[in-house]
């Protein structure tokens, strides 16, 4: 497996980027080249947090720790493994 990061869109929605992150994390079938291929799943796929947008339009940071807690515990109700978090600084951050 190879670290994977799933970000989140920038309207700010981290249930888009959980999404993502339990389609990674699980394993998939697809047709490839004319041949059923299933995957594992990547255990190391985990989430970047990018900011966003609130309901005003206004650009916002998603570091905090109110956000950090509610995003554990949007892995554990989900189910997903390694709870590893990047934070993306580079954006609205």
């Amino acid at each position: 497996d190879v670290p994977t990061g799933m970000k989140n869109p920038t309207s700010g929605n981290l249930k888009v980027m959980l999404n993502a992150l339990h389609a990674a994390q699980n394993s998939q079938n697809f047709i490839y080249n004319g041949a059923e291929v299933e995957t594992d799943g990547n255990s190391l796929a985990h989430v970047i947090l990018r900011g966003g947008s609130n309901e005003h339009g206004d650009y916002e940071p998603n570091y905090y720790y109110d956000v950090l807690l509610k995003l554990i515990q949007q892995y554990e109700n989900m189910n997903l493994i390694n709870p590893f978090i990047v934070v993306d600084t580079n954006h609205d951050n």
